[in-house]
């Protein structure tokens, strides 16, 4: 295993710290520790997108296009509407989400140029000079520093990121922190704040408790809002920053926490995040976690209708179980409409569908042999 140093230096990161209702900023040097794995797992190589839902798909160009077209009056008071309605789309994505995902990154995202990236910057800190407390613009160009500082560190162990890269990685985190430092003087609060705060927070290698200070007042502000909680089993994998086993048990412990359908629905989502991680070998070791996902994917189903995402998700999870029917339903409903992300390839689908159709068709063959043979007295 790799050993390095994640950054050169100590960097300044902010946190938050609740007393009472009112929120204060206050300085913290974070200490960078020891990552023994890659930062972020290789992601698969280009295929076919992964589509959350149609609808997903469509409110996210929609907001591009007012993106691009400066119509930034219209991307505030919607951020507004959605910070108050938490609205969700089919998948339980949120629609804020979606929203911050429109303006954190240029189109092509991990294709585009640095040129692209830089003119993408430029817009918000434009859309930041024609109405400088806009809290959406802020932590859109904090997420947007985010996503362009890991673009140039790259995926793999520390080792192998010059030093060149990582302190391009190191300047672009702390412009990042910068920004969301000056949206965390804004009177009002978003739940995407915290989120932006807490992947800064991963790449500056932020202590405990500084990373848990952030993490409980985002929690406190939106309990419900499952990608907090995908940013801290993350922090807490033991390539990163935890031990053996602290995901998953902080995984647990905030779904019974939460309880209810939210509850689960924060299980069945954060696993997806572990999953998009680990690898088709992920639940190998998770098959304890199968019947809870499950339940997650039904309460996300229930409540605000799935997507394809989800459905190979779940259709992934499901797999293994005695219930070898359930899988090929599952493989059924999501036809051709592959995830890459979830199987990494299509032959990997391939492989595992046809393999749940012959189980399914084998369990029934068994039935009928078992309902048309004599019986024994």
């Amino acid at each position: 295993m790799h050993s390095q140093k994640l950054l050169p230096l100590a960097l300044a990161c902010t946190i938050l710290s609740t007393t009472g209702c009112q929120l204060i900023v206050s300085p913290f040097l974070a200490s960078a520790k020891k990552p023994q794995q890659p930062i972020v797992a290789p992601k698969p190589k280009p295929q076919p997108k992964s589509s959350s839902s149609d609808e997903v798909d469509a409110y996210q160009q929609a907001v591009k296009l007012r993106f691009e077209n400066n119509d930034f009056a219209w991307i505030d008071a919607e951020a507004k509407d959605l910070r108050v309605k938490q609205e969700r789309l089919p998948g339980g994505y949120f629609k804020l989400r979606a929203l911050y995902k429109a303006l954190e990154a240029p189109p092509g995202s991990d294709e585009a140029s640095d040129n692209e990236w830089q003119g993408h910057i430029a817009r918000l800190e434009s859309w930041i000079k024609q109405d400088p407390r806009s809290l959406t613009a802020k932590v859109g160009l904090g997420h947007a520093w985010k996503n362009f500082a890991w673009k140039a560190r790259g995926n793999g162990y520390s080792n192998t990121v010059s030093t060149a890269n990582n302190r391009v990685f190191a300047d672009r985190l702390a412009s990042a922190s910068k920004v969301l430092k000056e949206a965390s003087s804004l009177d009002e609060r978003c739940p995407e704040w915290y989120v932006a705060a807490l992947w800064v927070g991963i790449g500056q290698s932020w202590e405990r408790p500084a990373f848990d200070r952030v993490f409980n007042s985002g929690v406190a502000l939106e309990p419900n809002y499952y990608y907090l909680y995908a940013a801290k089993a993350t922090y807490l994998l033991p390539r990163w920053y935890g031990e053996e086993g602290e995901s998953e048990q902080f995984v647990e412990e905030s779904a019974r926490k939460v309880g209810g359908d939210q509850g689960k629905i924060i299980y069945f989502t954060v696993y997806a995040r572990l999953l998009s991680l680990q690898g088709l070998t992920f639940m190998n070791t998770h098959e304890q976690a199968r019947p809870k996902l499950l339940e997650g994917f039904q309460a996300i189903e229930k409540l605000y209708g799935t997507s394809p995402q989800r459905l190979n998700e779940a259709c992934y999870f499901a797999i293994g179980s005695s219930d070898n029917q359930m899988v090929a339903d599952f493989f059924t409903r999501i036809g051709d409409n592959y995830d890459p992300e979830v199987w990494r390839s299509r032959k990997n689908f391939e492989m595992f569908r046809q393999s749940a159709f012959m189980m399914a068709k084998a369990d029934k063959d068994k039935a009928s042999a078992g309902l048309s043979s004599p019986k024994t007295r």
